[in-house]
């Protein structure tokens, strides 16, 4: 189950880095 939440969570991080996720990326 964790493993489910630390995907969305590093897919989040890659897509802040990129500039996509915009403030979504900082919550």
């Amino acid at each position: 189950m964790h493993s489910h939440r630390l995907k969305v969570e590093t897919e989040q991080k890659e897509a802040n880095s990129e500039g996509l996720n915009g403030s979504d990326g900082l919550k």
